[in-house]
């Protein structure tokens, strides 16, 4: 199973929004969730918040070991190395760490902006909700067009 995660920041006060999105072994669709906070954040630690959610939907949905992708390098990096705990973002990076100890670990890891489009979408979709989203065994109709941009012909 992938998980793939994004986050952006609003223009109205740097809140981040989420996406995350759920495939099985063969790329279907198993869920997908779009999510405001309403805390003000840096980018990264916006993308940390994304791969702590992500954690916590596959959790709440049964899905288990889970390899999880973000296009940002340096996160990836301070998720695997460990490092950055004494920082701003070292309790989003704690809780991660007893996250992926409850679920038996996963697999972080660095992946294209092309590769993660449908998460980026989602987490855009999210700045214009007024409350929390998601789906299962169903995908948002505004990644739609991303979904079947990727299916085998």
């Amino acid at each position: 199973m992938m998980v793939y995660c994004a986050a952006a920041l609003t223009d109205r006060g740097r809140e981040p929004v989420l996406g995350v999105l759920v495939r099985d072994s063969d790329g279907e669709v198993l869920g997908c969730c779009s999510q405001t906070l309403e805390t003000i954040l840096s980018i990264k630690a916006a993308h940390l918040l994304a791969f702590q959610k992500g954690i916590q939907f596959e959790v709440d949905c049964g899905f288990l070991l889970n390899v999880f992708e973000m296009d940002d390098a340096e996160v990836i990096d301070w998720i695997n190395s460990g490092s950055h705990l004494d920082s701003e973002v070292g309790v989003i990076l704690m809780e991660i760490t007893s996250l992926t100890e409850v679920t038996h670990g996963q697999l972080f890891r660095n992946t294209s902006k092309s590769a993660n489009k449908a998460a980026q979408v989602l987490s855009n979709y999210a700045l214009g909700l007024t409350h929390d989203e998601f789906w299962l065994e169903d995908f948002s109709i505004c990644i739609d067009k991303v979904i079947a941009s990727e299916k085998p012909r």
